[in-house]
């Protein structure tokens, strides 16, 4: 993922209140924003589990995608 800071629209998703410190010391190892990790770790389920999937969000193919490039990948 690109390092370049980028204004992007933001949203907020949820985790189980006990998977919080392992979130944050995730986060603190790979000594990244807390949204470029979950960006990358998204990106990694992806291609692990559901390539297609990635590959219809790197072309906004996605039912849920507006009109915007998934830039980073």
């Amino acid at each position: 993922m690109s390092k370049e800071k980028i204004t992007r629209e933001k949203t907020s998703i949820k985790i189980h209140r006990t998977f919080k410190p392992l979130f944050d010391e995730l986060v603190a190892e790979e000594r990244d924003s807390k949204i470029d990790f979950m960006d990358a770790l998204l990106v990694f389920y992806a291609k692990e589990k559901h390539p297609e999937i990635l590959e219809a969000f790197k072309n906004q193919e996605l039912k849920t995608q507006k009109n915007e490039k998934a830039k980073d990948l």
